[in-house]
């Protein structure tokens, strides 16, 4: 039985990570089907996987704001993945009912937003509630727990997926949107029975005297960051959303086993997390980003140079997850340390809407476009080409502070 806030938010938290990560794996599995079977163009689906993003960028600091200022977390969160089991079922009815019309084309984007959208609420909100509740010698190790459940929805959710749609077609995948809401039920009852943190109750309280941590000082705090993660998540999510269809296309894996193909990727990415997240308690956040910067483009260069080697293949996809899969507990981590009190939630969706999330959308894009046959015609080498984007990150590394900014007092 759970008795401490910091076990009940930790239990949450990382059922909110399995359902909010599980879903963003879902649906890049589903698009080696619109491409074989409906006959949906490479571009096209670089343009729905960045509008999955896009809408997520722009609620992000919308909820941040809103988070610091009340006691809404636990219905925020929940509402969230409510708001994606329903993307889920639109985009699946969609494909079920409407194909070869307009319409078609049209659900699979409007419900691909409205997924995005609710997908926007988890990582600042999860962030904010773990920073509180956790104590700080144990922060990371919460937050690399809280993200290997993530991995673990990435590990389940392709190979559930997948399994579905090859043994009852795509419309089994509504029975997805029964089990998110249970979840999400179940999220919200032991959210509820959280004490707020005194932080929380002060940010609260200060909001009702003030108009809070100007955007200006927050941004400053955090804006060196925020590049790192863009250029950073431009690399992972250009490789991440076009994943199975690099797999069935360039490796010539047949579908049905696409999702036990990238258990590699999905089971390290669950190691991780807990890995890093106690490394950065130890070592320091900024160094284990640079760490699993290097990790991130050299496993890419390794994908790229095995696509004839099964093996090497499988190695190249568990190191890309074991350093990818790491934002979490680094990025957020580190954003609580150096943004100013009072805007750490803002702060957090700043670092993951407009870094993480915006470089999320900048990926598939670039992936759809540059693949084109007028272009560089294959996903082998437009994969080579974003890991020019993770050095970027590198670059701009040196300019994360070390220290937080003065804390931000009203007039």
């Amino acid at each position: 039985m759970l008795k401490s806030d910091s076990q009940k938010s930790l239990l949450g938290t990382s059922l909110g990570h399995f359902l909010n990560d599980g879903a963003n794996s879902l649906f890049p599995v589903v698009y080696p089907v619109l491409l074989s079977t409906y006959h949906v163009s490479l571009e096209f689906i670089g343009i729905i996987a960045a509008l999955y993003s896009l809408s997520s960028l722009a609620a992000s600091p919308f909820v941040g704001r809103r988070s610091d200022y009340n006691e809404s977390y636990p219905r925020l969160i929940s509402f969230g993945l409510i708001v994606v089991a329903f993307g889920i079922l639109g985009f699946t009815l969609s494909i079920v009912y409407f194909p070869g019309v307009p319409s078609f084309y049209l659900g699979l984007v409007l419900f691909t937003v409205l997924a995005g959208f609710g997908s926007s609420f988890y990582h600042p909100i999860a962030a904010a509630i773990l920073n509180e509740t956790q104590t700080f010698e144990n922060r990371g190790r919460a937050m690399g727990i809280n993200g290997a459940m993530g991995g673990v929805g990435m590990l389940a959710f392709p190979i559930i997926t997948v399994g579905l749609i090859v043994a009852y077609g795509v419309w089994s995948l509504s029975l997805v949107t029964i089990a998110f809401i249970l979840i999400a039920i179940a999220i919200y009852t032991v959210m509820t029975t959280v004490r707020a943190p005194e932080q929380i109750r002060n940010g609260i309280n200060q909001k009702r005297s003030s108009s809070g941590v100007p955007m200006s000082i927050v941004l400053s705090s955090v804006l060196a960051l925020t590049i790192v993660a863009f250029f950073r998540s431009a690399m992972i999510q250009g490789v991440i959303n076009f994943m199975p269809t690099y797999l069935t296309t360039v490796t010539k894996i047949q579908y049905q086993y696409v999702g036990t193909a990238q258990i590699a990727f999905s089971f390290f990415a669950i190691v991780g997390q807990p890995v890093f997240g106690s490394l950065s308690d130890r070592y320091g956040r900024r160094s284990m980003i640079g760490v699993t910067l290097i990790g991130c483009v050299l496993s890419v260069l390794l994908l790229t140079a095995s696509s004839t080697n099964f093996l090497l293949t499988e190695i190249s996809l568990g190191l890309f997850g074991l350093f990818s899969y790491t934002g979490f507990p680094l990025f957020m981590g580190l954003t609580s340390l150096i943004a100013p009190k009072g805007g750490v939630t803002l702060a957090n969706s700043i670092v993951w809407g407009f870094g993480t999330i915006g470089g999320g959308i900048l990926g598939p894009i670039l992936v759809g476009v540059l693949s084109a046959p007028s272009i560089l015609g294959s996903l082998g080498l437009t994969f080579l080409f974003l890991t020019v984007l993770g050095m970027v990150s590198l670059v701009f590394m040196p300019f994360v502070p070390k220290r937080p900014k003065t804390a931000f007092i009203p007039a």
